[in-house]
């Protein structure tokens, strides 16, 4: 005689039938169930446990199972344990990351293994991370970051109460004068060692903040036209462009002429070069902009060479010949190396400021305005 065959239940006639079953689990006093799939072929059913310590009372843990459950028409569902298909399980803060995770992966871009954090907190390190002022920060240099705040939590937790923002901004702003501090010390051993251009431009490429805090953004591309390709291209907060032009730290500079001191031919060959990119670039205005969507419109450009030390011969008198020179340039800038490390100095003197710490570094009356 043939088997009967049974319709498949609908979604509340399986889960009364879940309920009407005994559970005999120990110190689990309730199961909240929700059914995932209704049929026909499976069912598929959560259920979040909950337990209770025996001493308290007290709920102790929260486990959530998956189960799925296939369908005959001929002998209906067996809720046997080993006719399962499928079963797994999760407990207490695992359940917060799974439903962390189930509410994230339609926003989640890309494949590979993903962390889930809470909303809130995610904007708060957003906002963190956008404090510190340096975009092109590496995994490697983040996780430094938070290893280094884990370190000094204690001390961290003695910042004044000037709010939750505040706070934020202090250590945000602490955070970045021993960063720049670091390339900072950094940018001195490369003058000191009369270094290579190309190491100074690696330096420069992660720290252009050096050039000032007017500078916001540092252009990837360098090369414009067919003819020249650019040290470095900066935006500044108005939009307009400088070309940053790099030559020897320990180029001459000076040479004397009629008991004066002039600008030797090594500074006027880099003067000519950066007109020359000027020259090229807004040359080819039009073409670049339809090209690129990027307005190079006023160029300017500064070039970086040599050093003018205090204790120099006729120190004084060589930097007035450079501020001379530069009065009468038009869109281009020389500036010496040693300029470039009291600019620095400004801007990690106005980061110590914001962090609420004393100046690390003393300002001098002769300090480059940026």
């Amino acid at each position: 005689m043939a088997k009967q065959k049974k319709p498949p239940p609908t979604e509340e006639e399986f889960l009364q039938t879940i309920d009407s079953m005994p559970v005999n689990i120990p110190n689990c006093h309730r199961a909240k169930k929700s059914v995932v799939k209704a049929g026909p072929r499976a069912y598929k059913l959560a259920s979040v446990l909950e337990f209770r310590d025996p001493d308290t009372g007290q709920v102790s843990k929260r486990t959530l199972t998956l189960n799925t459950f296939t369908f005959r028409v001929t002998g209906g569902i067996d809720f046997a344990g080993d006719k399962r298909v499928g079963h797994w399980s999760c407990d207490d803060n695992e359940i917060r990351r799974l439903r962390a995770f189930l509410e994230a992966v339609d926003d989640i871009e890309g494949t590979g293994r993903h962390t889930v954090v809470r909303s809130d907190h995610a904007l708060l390190f957003q906002d963190f991370i956008s404090r510190l002022g340096d975009a092109d920060l590496s995994t490697p240099q983040l996780m430094d970051l938070i290893v280094g705040l884990s370190e000094h939590s204690q001390d961290l937790r003695q910042l004044p109460e000037l709010g939750e923002t505040n706070r934020l901004r202090m250590v945000a702003a602490a955070i970045r004068v021993a960063h720049r501090s670091n390339a900072l010390a950094k940018l001195q051993t490369l003058i000191d060692e009369a270094a290579v251009e190309e190491e100074f431009q690696r330096l420069l490429d992660q720290n252009w903040w050096m050039l000032g805090s007017h500078y916001v953004e540092r252009i990837d591309r360098r090369k414009w036209t067919n003819e020249e390709t650019l040290d470095i291209m900066l935006r500044s907060a108005d939009s307009y462009f400088d070309i940053i032009e790099l030559k020897r730290s320990n180029a001459s500079l000076f040479k004397q002429d009629h008991d004066k001191w002039v600008v030797t031919a090594e500074v006027s060959d880099a003067i000519n070069q950066a007109a020359h990119y000027i020259s090229e670039i807004e040359r080819e205005r039009a073409v670049l902009f339809q090209r690129y969507k990027v307005d190079l419109y006023k160029l300017k450009a500064k070039v970086l060479i040599g050093c003018v030390f205090d204790d120099d011969e006729d120190v004084e008198a060589k930097r007035a010949a450079l501020r001379m020179l530069n009065s009468h340039l038009h869109r281009i800038e020389v500036i010496t190396y040693d300029e470039l490390v009291r600019i620095a100095e400004n801007v990690v003197n106005a980061n110590v400021g914001e962090s609420g710490q004393e100046p690390a570094i003393p300002s001098t009356d002769d300090d480059i305005p940026f």
